[in-house]
């Protein structure tokens, strides 16, 4: 199974000297929703990744990770 992840989008967001707020005030998205996809109580839409995407210049599939199914 693939998922979204918001360890990542987190990473990124570091490593650009981003704030929570910074990112969602350049993408358009509020900041609790970035927070909640960063910590993974949320799934942002495939339109919200593709903005992380192309805000950071980076590939779609960045933000996704396979996990196992374990059923």
């Amino acid at each position: 199974m693939i998922k979204f992840s918001g360890i990542k989008l987190k990473e990124l967001r570091e490593q650009h000297h981003l704030t929570v707020r910074q990112l969602s005030s350049d993408i358009g998205v509020d900041r609790t929703s970035i927070s909640r996809y960063e910590n993974e109580q949320r799934v942002p839409s495939i339109e919200v990744v593709g903005q992380f995407a192309e805000y950071f210049n980076c590939p779609f599939e960045t933000f996704l990770e396979n996990v196992e199914d374990n059923n």
